[in-house]
């Protein structure tokens, strides 16, 4: 008897150690390895340099789980096969989780997540609790728990496998052993203006046109220190998120997903880009400061002021573990536990280690806010372009309107932060010297929708002065304008003209407006649709899709 008990344990022993195998593997190689694969683009990283760290969690994970169930088995039999029982309805519930309920999942954009709006998935989540959970005692019951242990360890090693070709095939289909070209992008001649002549872009990210309209009212003031500039009110954006909006503004060509990746896109812009090349020819210098949306790839990148390729940049170890097994967590978690891993999938920029330069750029508002109140405008006699972006009023809402971190923040109060800034920085060139010979842009890159509506994104406000423009008061202008017109305004604008007279279109005219917005979380792609009326009525905006055959079709009409 006793012999044939110490056969049984020893037969634990691979079950426990399969068990713990199959979950590591799961959650800390298939999960995270799965999510980039897929995503290869979205990440700054390569294969190259995560696996390490991917690996060392693995292992981790994997020992603590084998000598939890080692030493509770030595410790009493029946508190190890609970242990072994509830484990292996953990490993099916993460699978099944992350497998087929991650449709119900909202998008990890930096916004508060309202997880009333998905009780759906709760409901879901449960039940398959409960069904793995009935399914397990009846098992053990019918069958004895030595025969349901040799159950789960020939379904989780047949899952486990599955998995392993799945993540394979993903990473041959999507190129994903490919060693990625390293783009730094840092802070070197950042304040450096000319004493000739300056074009500057300041993007201030998700700032809403009709919502600033609504701050504008509380805040007289801000037409006294935009007094010089012209408020293009009626502005809409080409695309509703930042990556294709700053795209289309420095290449002026449209991005549509159905036709090149966007990578191939950005590539083939930055070296065609209209604009780029007037610079070149101008004899302007560039410098391009912002986190994201520069195609590594493009020899044209590293001639600007703050770019060059390098091999430099490393994964930060521990904090690039942090993020990840928070997105495992949102995933791959039962869904009362998913509330406990919120992450921003943006929050991988800050796992950049460097180990040549400290002066990395990051988009963060106070991070540009410290540098416009400490640091020292420099003078050069070259003509100098410039595009800053920062986070502005994006979600999360961080800020108050002293550009203070705060965790109770409003989108009107981060309204307000990204104005302190844009204020601070016209005040920042006029006591420089440098305001006069400068053609300035604030601009945002996309609108904003508190109702959470993909398409009404599309009304980004946009201000401009032009070299020496002085005026008594900003002037607000109704004329319907676009992103579309920008390659004839900067022209104008690069020229010497006034903001006021960079677009053709005047207050009044009739005009048909083409933008995208990305329609998420169905089906994740940009959608095609036209303003036929002011920027900010929704009611006149025709949403167009394509049908099986190519033929245009509407989907939501102007009587909306």
């Amino acid at each position: 008897m006793i012999s044939q008990q110490m056969q049984q344990r020893k037969k634990q022993i691979p079950a426990a150690g399969w068990l713990a195998l199959a979950t590591g593997f799961l959650l800390m190689l298939y999960a995270p390895l799965e999510t980039y694969f897929t995503n290869k683009k979205e990440f700054w990283f390569d294969f190259y340099g995560i696996i390490g760290a991917l690996f060392f969690a693995f292992c981790v994970l994997t020992v603590s789980i084998f000598a939890v169930l080692f030493l509770l088995r030595r410790i009493r039999e029946n508190l190890y096969r609970v242990a072994y029982a509830a484990g292996s309805i953990l490993f099916f519930d993460f699978w099944i989780e992350g497998t087929f309920l991650m449709g119900y999942l909202p998008m990890l954009d930096g916004r508060e997540i309202d997880w009333s709006r998905y009780a759906g998935h709760r409901v879901w989540s449960i039940g398959v609790l409960v069904l793995l959970t009935a399914v397990t005692v009846v098992l053990i019951r019918k069958f004895g728990f030595l025969r349901y242990e040799g159950y789960v360890k020939n379904a989780i090693l047949l899952l486990s496998a599955t998995l392993l070709v799945t993540l394979l095939s993903l990473a041959v289909m999507n190129q994903g052993f490919e060693k990625k070209e390293r783009l730094l992008i840092n802070k070197d001649h950042e304040w450096e203006y000319s004493n000739d002549q300056n074009f500057v872009i300041l993007i201030l990210d998700a700032v809403d046109g009709d919502t600033f309209n609504e701050v504008l009212k509380e805040h007289p003031e801000y037409t006294d220190w935009l007094k010089d500039f012209t408020y293009y009110e009626n502005m809409v954006s080409t695309y509703t998120q930042t990556a294709y909006s700053v795209g289309y503004i420095m290449t002026e060509k449209w991005f549509e997903d159905d036709k090149e990746d966007y990578e191939t896109y950005l590539i083939r812009g930055y070296n065609e880009s209209p604009f780029l090349n007037r610079l070149e020819e101008q004899g302007y210098r560039v410098g391009m400061y912002i986190t994201e949306f520069v195609p590594a790839k493009s020899d044209r990148v590293y001639t600007f002021d703050n770019m060059l390729k390098t091999k430099a940049i490393d994964v930060d170890f521990w904090n690039f573990l942090k993020i990840e097994a928070k997105m495992v967590g949102f995933r791959y978690a039962p869904f009362d536990l998913k509330r406990f891993c919120p992450v921003y999938t943006r929050d991988f920029m800050f796992s950049r280690k460097n180990i040549e330069q400290d002066n990395l750029y990051y988009d963060l508002n106070e991070d540009f806010y410290a540098d416009l109140l400490t640091k020292q405008i420099e003078y050069t006699d070259d003509k100098m372009f410039k595009l800053y972006h920062i986070e502005g009023a994006h979600v999360p809402f961080r800020h108050d309107a002293d550009v203070r971190v705060i965790t109770d923040g409003t989108y009107e109060m981060s309204i307000e932060a990204s104005f302190q800034i844009a204020h601070t920085y016209i005040q920042k060139l006029q006591e420089a010297g440098v305001y006069d010979n400068t053609a300035l842009v604030i601009m945002s890159d996309h609108g904003f929708s508190k109702e959470d509506i993909p398409e009404d994104r599309l009304h980004p406000v946009f201000f401009v002065k032009g070299v020496g423009e002085r005026g008594e008061t900003m002037q607000i202008s109704e004329a319907p304008v676009s992103f579309e017109d920008f390659g004839t305004a900067f022209e104008r604008l690069l020229a010497g003209a006034d903001g006021r007279k960079i677009f053709d279109q005047k207050e009044g005219d009739i005009r048909e407006r083409r933008c995208y917005f990305l329609s998420y979380p169905e089906l994740m792609r940009n959608i095609e649709c036209i303003q036929r009326g002011h920027a900010g009525d929704l009611s006149q905006l025709e949403i167009l899709e394509k049908d099986k055959q190519g033929d245009k079709k509407t989907t939501k009409q102007e009587d909306q």
